[in-house]
């Protein structure tokens, strides 16, 4: 559904797999899903609220998940202010090798949304000063770089070098 772009039909799945006294899986998987889908559709308020949701039920180790999911939520919204503010207390909370990476993109896409390049340029340049191979970041950085006309050598190297990775760990991994 997902793929088929139909946010309204995952939206009625989860809830009616919330409801379902049958289903074995813990609702904060729908949840998760659930706010995604509402924000998709516009639905501020209840997108928010079930991105809450999630967060209260989420076990430790999904913390940064749904976390990141509020944040997804927030931009897709449409909410730039509110997701720079937001990705701002996920950088200080979860500032661990392992999580850094994904918080800071997460962040640097709420700092494109917001107009505010030179600071998603800063946090996708720290994720490649950590990691040179990050494809994500790789990509990212170099699609931006093109997109405002600037460094275009570097963005063209960035952007083949993060099909390169891809390729590389889509062979590691099995996966055509």
């Amino acid at each position: 559904l997902w793929l088929g772009g139909r946010a309204a039909e995952v939206e009625a799945v989860c809830a009616r797999a919330m409801d379902d006294q049958n289903v074995n899986v813990a609702p904060v998987f729908f949840l998760f899903h659930l706010a995604l889908a509402q924000a998709e559709q516009g639905k501020g308020r209840e997108a928010l609220n079930s991105a809450e949701k999630a967060i209260a039920q989420a076990a430790a180790t999904d913390r940064l998940v749904v976390r990141l999911r509020r944040h997804m939520v927030l931009r897709v919204l449409g909410r730039w202010d509110e997701a720079v503010e937001y990705g701002n207390k996920l950088l200080e909370e979860f500032d661990t090798p392992e999580d850094r990476p994904a918080v800071r993109s997460a962040q640097a896409a709420a700092y494109w949304g917001a107009k505010k390049p030179d600071e998603a340029e800063k946090l996708l340049r720290a994720i490649l000063d950590d990691d040179p191979d990050d494809a994500g970041a790789c990509n990212d950085l170099g699609y931006h770089l093109a997109d405002q006309g600037r460094n275009l050598g570097e963005a063209e190297r960035l952007i083949r070098h993060a099909v390169m990775v891809d390729r590389v760990e889509r062979r590691k991994s099995g996966s055509a």
